[in-house]
């Protein structure tokens, strides 16, 4: 039997570049050819602009090295880690930051159709209580060996 749990911010993250070190997975600037987003929001001269006003299904976009979809934009997807203001003294070895932090909140990643193309970046991060469930809020999930 498998068990399935939330992704550490760590895993959320490689997991997201699929193994490269660019801003997103798909290079260093966005457009809405590539990710769910608020296009109504620009910046970097982004060559395509949409605002979809909703999720998209998955599949929408292309996906990345690892052949994973919509790691940026459409959801913003919960981490397993209480929130940290920032990453000193985190984890060397990628599992869940449970020392320290706040417990009230919890750690959110990729950005959402409701929010701006910045929000989007694989490093960008926000916090929000676990028990805040919005249409633009999801989850992924990760398998434990």
């Amino acid at each position: 039997m498998s068990d399935y749990r939330l992704p550490s911010e760590a895993e959320w993250e490689y997991a997201c570049l699929g193994g490269k070190s660019t801003r997103y997975y798909f290079g260093d600037k966005i457009s809405s050819d590539f990710a769910n987003y608020d296009g109504r929001f620009q910046y970097e001269s982004e060559a395509s602009v949409k605002y979809r006003d909703k999720t998209t299904p998955v599949g929408t976009f292309s996906p990345n090295n690892f052949g994973l979809y919509d790691m940026h934009g459409n959801v913003w997807e919960w981490c397993a880690d209480p929130w940290h203001k920032d990453y000193r003294g985190r984890p060397t070895n990628a599992s869940v930051w449970d020392l320290g932090g706040d417990p009230q909140y919890r750690v959110l990643r990729g950005g959402s159709w409701n929010h701006d193309a910045w929000e989007c970046r694989a490093t960008n991060r926000r916090k929000d209580p676990f028990v805040n469930w919005y249409n633009y809020y999801g989850f992924r999930i990760a398998l434990s060996k």
